[in-house]
């Protein structure tokens, strides 16, 4: 047989088999055995169910109840009608204004408040998600001593006793636990707390602290200080391993005023654009943004700060 009559007879058997792969398959239809009253062949149906995925728990319960209507409805709640309110999500102490939508008093979505000088209108990922604990299954339901259930009554009643015995040693032995506070009016309960136990410790812990900043802080200023940018008059900014438009307090508004400034069509007062440069060891939201990144590591970033300074007559020339 000849090379040219072996390719066409090969050519032909896949022509062919692929042909007979190519047919539709056949399926018998059948009517249905009791015919429901509502179908009608041909025609589309919607029919109602429910899902157990979304934060708003519109699920089946698993213990159901039985649904009863207001009493006295709450003004404003109109039942099937979205509604807002206004409130505020904490991050490592400092608030954020954020818009909560509800479903007749069931949170389902959070959104930056554009009224809050804090977010304008935006939300992170992490507020947005914040939402999911107000359905987390394992959220502390009742008062705990011990790791056994009690009640706020029990607990009152534990603090009144015990008072007597701080007043007598000055509160020695009481201890405060909490997250980072900012608020004064908070700070003020707490500071009255410490002058009628003058022995009262306080400790505050953070997951994701910011020790670092404020012991940089301490050292420079002599206090702890949180320092607050005005990045709109900003035309040249360096970043030095910086989260400060992502994970920085006030994070929000200073990536809005980051970026109003990167627009140089939109600024009416001189169209100048702001530049921005960054060295940095790990990856961060601003680096991203920067005309001008370096990678390095902190050893060289510190060898840099000290050449920088050296350079503005701030340290040393060697």
């Amino acid at each position: 047989m000849k090379r040219r009559d072996f390719f066409k007879i090969v050519t032909a058997t896949g022509a062919a088999a692929a042909a007979g792969g190519c047919q539709q398959a056949t399926e018998t239809i059948l009517p249905l055995v009791v015919p429901n009253e509502q179908l009608v062949p041909g025609v589309a149906a919607w029919f109602a169910t429910v899902c157990r995925e979304c934060p708003a728990g519109c699920g089946p319960e698993e213990e159901p109840r039985q649904l009863l209507p207001y009493v006295e409805e709450p003004p404003g709640i109109v039942p099937g009608q979205a509604r807002a309110y206004a409130t505020a999500v904490t991050e490592r102490g400092y608030a954020n204004g954020v818009l909560v939508t509800h479903q007749t008093g069931r949170p389902v979505k959070i959104e930056g408040n554009p009224d809050h000088p804090a977010s304008r209108g935006a939300a992170s990922a992490t507020m947005q998600a914040s939402i999911l604990t107000l359905y987390d299954p394992h959220r502390s339901q009742s008062i705990l001593h011990q790791s056994q259930i009690t009640s706020w009554e029990a607990f009152v009643t534990a603090m009144v006793e015990r008072r007597a015995d701080w007043a007598k040693d000055h509160g020695a032995g009481l201890r405060l636990l909490t997250g980072t506070v900012t608020s004064p009016t908070v700070i003020a309960q707490i500071a009255a707390l410490q002058r009628q136990f003058p022995a009262l410790r306080w400790h505050q812990w953070e997951p994701l602290d910011r020790d670092e900043e404020l012991h940089a802080a301490q050292i420079a200023f002599g206090r702890p200080l949180d320092f607050t940018y005005d990045l709109s008059q900003s035309e040249i900014i360096f970043a030095v391993e910086s989260d400060l438009i992502s994970a920085a307090p006030g994070h929000l508004a200073y990536g809005r005023d980051l970026m109003a400034k990167r627009r140089p069509t939109e600024l009416a007062d001189s169209g100048v654009m702001s530049r921005l440069y960054a060295i940095e060891s790990t990856p961060t939201l601003l680096g991203a943004k920067a005309d001008h990144r370096l990678a390095m590591t902190p050893p060289e970033i510190a060898r840099s700060l000290r050449h920088l300074a050296a350079a503005l007559g701030a340290g040393p020339a060697d």
